[in-house]
């Protein structure tokens, strides 16, 4: 099992197709990956999914593991960047705000990489240590977000949390629900529903009682 970031082959000098290219292979191979599992999908399967001859789609990756790879980089890439946008508008927000804020904008991200999350949720052993380590040290980070919130809460009187580290912790699980459990909540829930249903539950769970 590969233990630290490996770089993954091209025999392209032009980055942005390869980019591109790369983005293609990895949305369609992942939909396979989540729906049938990383181990049962072969790379012939990968091949007609994305619509591309054996030589075009090894130009840009040379496995299942690259495929992998990549959807996970880009997962925590966007991951990174929604973090740091997310910061920027609750900054001066009440926390009550930042944590509708932030609720909302974890659960969009979620919904947004429903298959890469299954597939981490469900293959973690097939995932190269280095990206399991990655995607777990992006969970953390989502963790002490939700932490600073309540913190910010707290601190202004405007909370009452006992445990601000396990309640931030149930309330990324909650957000996360909503990939391991989509095939069910979805059946009772659309998206702006289960986010209207959580925070308010959130906010009657971390507000002082009357």
């Amino acid at each position: 099992m590969r233990q630290t970031r490996h770089e993954i082959r091209t025999y392209s000098a032009d980055a942005a197709l390869v980019a591109a290219r790369r983005k293609h292979i990895v949305r369609h191979a992942m939909r396979l990956f989540a729906g049938q599992g990383y181990d049962r999908t072969t790379m012939d399967e990968v091949l007609r999914a994305c619509g591309m001859s054996k030589g075009a789609l090894y130009h840009y990756v040379g496995s299942k593991e690259d495929i992998l790879s990549l959807a996970i980089d880009e997962a925590c890439v966007r991951q990174a960047v929604a973090l740091d946008a997310l910061s920027e508008r609750v900054g001066n927000a009440t926390a009550s705000e930042a944590l509708k804020e932030t609720i909302a904008a974890y659960l969009e991200l979620i919904d947004g990489l429903y298959d890469a999350n299954k597939v981490l949720e469900r293959e973690s052993p097939s995932v190269p240590r280095y990206y399991r380590l990655k995607a777990m040290n992006n969970g953390i980070r989502v963790r002490q977000f939700f932490e600073g919130v309540l913190q910010k809460g707290v601190d202004a009187g405007e909370f009452s949390v006992p445990n601000v580290s396990f309640t931030a912790y149930l309330l990324c699980s909650a957000c996360l629900a909503w990939t391991g459990r989509k095939w069910l909540l979805g059946r009772r829930y659309s998206l702006a529903d289960y986010r209207q249903e959580l925070t308010d539950s959130a906010l009657k769970v971390v507000r002082p009682a009357a």
